[in-house]
């Protein structure tokens, strides 16, 4: 598992800041000796390779709300029409969202030129890029339904786009621009409903976004079989970082404007493989939608539900949303002690982690359902503090001492059986959360 994620997020970051990374493969010799042959990772994986083309798959964030919205898995082809500039073709798809997206997007690489001049890249898909991005949103009306957060639907969005992009891992920018939206209403009912009748409207916005995928560069090149992949770069020392998450910042229109921080702190305890993670994460949306006049029984596609459901009045109201959290780890890099025996690391960060986790969350907002049996937009998420504690296992790269990723997944015990986050799974009073950062270290 761990040289599959660092094989696989290593290359995405390292690139970003220079392009002399070196990996050692070894190859075993039965009659006589191991041989090690260090080669560059630009040229075997990359940013050295010339590309006209690449497709991935992979999936999409964009906040929204009070939490995330749900991923949205997409297809992009991309193909290069000059050596610095490309277009992209994508389609995306969410579930809980519902229509297909279609997607056009024409990019310049800015800086790719002199880059190639240099020496540091040849002419493909890497690199910080500005370009225009279309979107068209098509699908079938919905039914009345009960448990989207949505107030609209993006029906057409048009943007400029500031981003960097690495091959077919990674793609994050931040994008300003237009949108044409089909408004959710109320139905005779109170129930939420959208549909061709609903209200259309535009809004400005501004948003960050990330996109994680994989795919293939065209024309391949082949490339020799790998023999036991050794990062050289892995070999320093590093007692302490300052973490700050990258991913699902912000995203700002007239209907709500979310705001995320989220930083870690982590630093060795002693000379030893074990190291203290300490977490703070605060989030804001100030959003708009209807005011509950009750709940109801209900019956719905011809199944009766348990629990009552919230009925809205057709007049939308502020709404104030917040969360903070702060969580402790006490982490075990697992593999870090035979590592640097062996000449493959220096004492770092880097690695697969155990641990045990401590949490603190308080969330709160001005428009609770009135019954505290009910759900809270349509989430199992309540309102108070939650503190809980377990055990968590993750792993952790930092790439050129400037980029981060640390990906996890802990297990708490908790004093209240609630969804912590939207990403949440819970059973009674266990709470199972999955957690990716992408960003940046200091």
């Amino acid at each position: 598992m761990k040289k599959l994620l660092i094989f696989i997020f290593f290359p995405l970051f390292s690139f970003a800041q220079t392009d002399s990374v070196k990996v050692s493969f070894s190859e075993e010799k039965v009659d006589t000796f191991t041989r090690t042959e260090v080669i560059s990772i630009s040229q075997k994986l990359g940013v050295m390779r010339a590309a006209k083309a690449g497709q991935r798959i992979g999936f999409e964030t964009t906040p929204l709300v009070i939490q995330n919205s749900p991923f949205y898995f997409n297809y992009i082809y991309e193909q290069k029409i000059l050596k610095e500039f490309s277009i992209l073709l994508g389609l995306k798809y969410s579930y809980a969202y519902k229509p297909f997206i279609y997607e056009i997007e024409p990019r310049w690489y800015f800086q790719m030129k002199r880059r190639v001049k240099m020496g540091l890249q040849a002419y493909n898909l890497h690199g910080y890029y500005i370009s225009f991005r279309y979107k068209q949103a098509r699908g079938k009306d919905n039914q009345p339904f009960l448990f989207s957060y949505n107030s609209y639907f993006e029906t057409s969005t048009f943007a400029i786009n500031y981003g960097y992009q690495a091959g077919n891992i990674l793609d994050l920018s931040v994008s300003a621009g237009m949108k044409n939206v089909s408004e959710v209403s109320t139905n005779s009912k109170g129930w939420l409903t959208h549909n061709s009748q609903s209200p259309k409207n535009q809004t400005w916005f501004l948003a960050s976004n990330l996109k994680l995928s994989f795919g293939n560069s065209y024309p391949k090149t082949k490339t020799d079989k790998f023999g036991k992949l050794l990062i050289t770069d892995n070999n320093f020392e590093k007692n302490r970082l300052l973490k700050i998450n990258a991913s699902d910042l912000f995203s700002i229109d007239k209907y709500s404007q979310f705001i995320k921080a989220d930083v870690d702190y982590e630093h060795r305890i002693g000379n030893t493989y074990f190291s203290s993670n300490t977490s703070f994460k605060g989030v804001f949306n100030h959003f708009k939608f209807f005011s509950s006049k009750g709940s109801i029984d209900t019956t719905f596609n011809n199944v009766v539900f348990e629990k009552r459901f919230p009925i809205w009045n057709a007049q939308k109201v502020s709404n104030y949303y917040t969360n903070i959290q702060l969580s402790e780890q006490l982490r075990y890099y697992i593999t870090k002690a035979r590592d640097v025996k062996k000449g493959r690391s220096g004492k770092n960060f880097n690695g697969v982690y155990l641990g045990l986790m401590a949490m603190y969350s308080n969330t709160t907002f001005n428009n609770q359902l009135p019954n505290n049996g009910e759900k809270y937009m349509f989430t199992s998420i309540e309102a108070g503090s939650v503190y809980g504690g377990g055990g968590v296992l993750g792993i952790q790269n930092q790439f050129r001492n400037r980029i981060f990723f640390d990906f996890g997944i802990s297990l708490l015990a908790t004093n209240k059986n609630t969804q912590i986050e939207s990403l949440t799974t819970k059973y009674s009073n266990i709470s199972i959360h999955p957690y990716l950062k992408i960003g940046f270290v200091k």
